[in-house]
């Protein structure tokens, strides 16, 4: 999230700590504020990945950090200017090796 506008791409590879100066974690299945891990292809044909882009009139605070997705749709609520979709096809080799187990979510808090 905070992406400039100047943005365009990134790079193929980039690791967690090499993010765009400026932008935030936002939640997922790891946590709040954590690096995206990416997908897990299932096996069988090839699975589609649906990405959904936002353009927004405003930045989120640098200490942002949505629990949830609910927390997020709530910040960016009347602020979306433009959508766009990608659409990725991701398909897993039969012959290569299973992938590490991922590390398991963090626990639900409750209040």
């Amino acid at each position: 999230m905070n992406l400039s506008p100047k943005t365009t791409k990134l790079p193929e590879g980039m690791k967690p700590d090499e993010k765009p100066a400026g932008s935030i974690y936002g939640p997922n299945i790891r946590a709040a504020a954590q690096p995206y891990m990416g997908p897990r292809t299932p096996p069988g044909p090839k699975h589609r990945y649906h990405l959904q882009v936002l353009a927004l009139d405003t930045m989120l605070p640098d200490d942002f950090a949505a629990k949830n997705y609910e927390e997020l749709i709530a910040a960016i609520k009347d602020h979306v200017v433009a959508t766009g979709d990608v659409i990725g096809l991701g398909q897993v080799d039969p012959s290569a090796p299973p992938p590490a187990p991922r590390p398991q979510p963090a626990p639900a808090s409750t209040p």
